[in-house]
């Protein structure tokens, strides 16, 4: 009898799996669309076209004759993605679903509160996880994944009421995307208390092959040496921001291509070690830099010598009052430099950027420009606004023939020189509001300036010549008052 109960049982779940193969056989090739289930804002699509070639033959049901009709080439056609988001589901037992299909799940907007270890083993193919949004408290229960290549863990600290030491279980050797943000992390806890060196630890990596890791909106306080050693070294994108950092050490990370580390509480960057700073070497292949609303006072004069490849730099909403004039010098690839929001004085230090498509130095104790500062040809937005700036020289803009959009709002200009904007052959936008100008003629605008919007709002002209009006820029219209939309004047040849 109990034999008996034994054999329906195995011919039972025979056929079922018969019939599940059967029905994905039969349904074809499936198209799935993991970053509209995921909604992570990132195409990872090309990763299908990776590392197809697996170590192992993603086949569960080994007890049925039918896998030998499904050749190996026709795992591409059985791509499954399951999206269980906003479920109610509150935990994940072990081995709670199997296929040897299923690339993507989608766990985000549950309750869940426990993962099992190995909840996920029967999985093999899974690529793409998404637990974003639950009451996990040990992020890493599942005790890895052999192809896992994306895992979003954010969001958990809604039911976190205590900061949480990140423990890493598991090991995770095809992951190249990790989301750790909006956790409470204030620490890391080494996966072995006997990892406590750079060659254990190196030789274990937990993640090594992984490119992308973000540990924003956290409450880190310190990233420093053996920390960087948990994670791969030769990640190219590293999100740190909106944490309390005063000390981060990144001597490691030589592949970054991005680093954003936005409202800490860093005071300074070194090429070498000293408290409360940013401790970087060489990034020999960085191109987007961010670390603004920080407490950044001063920068080494030989900060960013070993960044050559550098595009974009962000040291907005800092306390600078004074840089080296020479800091910038080796930046030969820098598009896009921010300093708004400082305290600083002049601007020497951007003469020597040839390549600077956008500059902006808005919100500082600017008082004037010198002529010799503005060097850059490529330039094509400069945001010069809420400063007090008194006078502009005639020849201040004359090397920026590529300009396109120029802000001097909200300053103390009450005139302009003769000329001042001969060589603006390019300039389409031009704000002068919340300025002091009493009349049209001080401005000296040139005929063929190609202008086509002017702002005047919120300054004090107390009469306009009607004679003037003919030798303002053709096409151009001026606006006067941002209230009401008849206050404005347009001059058409």
């Amino acid at each position: 009898m109990f034999q008996d109960t034994i054999m329906k049982k195995q011919t039972i779940h025979v056929i079922f799996c018969t019939l599940i193969h059967l029905i994905l056989f039969a349904i074809g090739p499936l198209e799935i669309n993991c970053e509209i289930v995921l909604d992570y804002g990132k195409s990872y699509n090309s990763m299908y076209n990776e590392d197809r070639s697996q170590e192992e033959e993603f086949a569960l049901h080994r007890n049925t004759d039918l896998e030998k009709y499904i050749m190996k080439g026709d795992y591409e056609r059985f791509k499954v993605s399951f999206n269980f988001s906003h479920m109610i589901i509150k935990e994940l037992g072990k081995e709670f679903i199997s296929s040897p299909f299923i690339v993507c799940l989608n766990f985000e907007g549950n309750q869940i509160e426990s993962v099992e270890s190995g909840a996920f083993n029967n999985v093999p193919a899974l690529e793409y996880l998404n637990m974003e949004r639950n009451f996990i408290s040990s992020l890493f229960s599942f005790n890895g994944h052999k192809n896992l290549k994306t895992l979003i863990l954010a969001r958990q600290s809604e039911s976190i009421y205590n900061d949480i030491s990140l423990e890493i279980i598991g090991e995770y050797p095809a992951l190249l995307h990790l989301d750790l943000s909006v956790n409470k992390i204030s620490s890391f806890v080494f996966p072995n208390s006997e990892w406590n060196s750079y060659y254990q630890i190196s030789r274990n990596s937990t993640f090594p092959k992984l490119q992308h890791l973000d540990l924003s909106y956290n409450n880190l306080k310190e990233f420093n040496y053996d920390d960087s050693l948990l994670f791969n070294p030769n990640i190219t994108y590293l999100n740190l921001s909106n944490n309390y950092f005063v000390d981060v050490d990144l001597r490691l990370f030589k592949n970054l291509i991005e680093l954003r580390l936005d409202n800490n509480n860093l005071e300074a960057i070194n090429e070498y070690g000293s408290s409360r700073s940013l401790y970087t070497s060489e990034m020999p292949e960085l191109k987007y830099f961010s670390i603004s609303n920080n407490r950044l006072r001063s920068l080494s004069q030989f900060v960013f010598m070993n960044i050559p490849k550098l595009v974009t730099l962000n040291l907005s909403n800092n306390e600078l009052e004074n840089i080296p004039s020479d800091v910038f010098h080796n930046l030969k690839s820098l598009e896009n430099l921010y300093l708004n929001n400082n305290q600083l004085f002049t601007i020497y230090s951007v003469s020597y950027i040839s390549s600077l498509s956008i500059l902006s130095v808005a919100h500082n104790q600017i008082r004037e420009i010198d002529p010799e500062i503005l060097n850059t040809h490529a330039l094509k937005k400069l945001y010069l606004n809420h400063n007090i700036i008194e006078n502009i020289h005639e020849n201040t803009f004359s090397k920026l023939e590529s300009l396109e959009e120029l802000y001097l709002n909200n300053n103390n200009l009450a005139t302009l020189p003769t000329g001042w904007d001969n060589n603006l052959r390019n300039l389409r936008y031009l704000n002068l509001s919340d300025n002091k100008f009493m009349f049209l003629e001080s401005l000296s605008l040139s005929k063929s300036l190609p202008v086509i919007k002017i702002d005047l709002i919120n300054n004090i002209l107390i009469h306009m010549k009607v004679e003037l009006l003919r030798n303002l820029p053709e096409n151009a219209t001026i606006y006067l008052n941002s209230q009401l939309e008849n206050r404005e004047l347009f001059y058409k040849n």
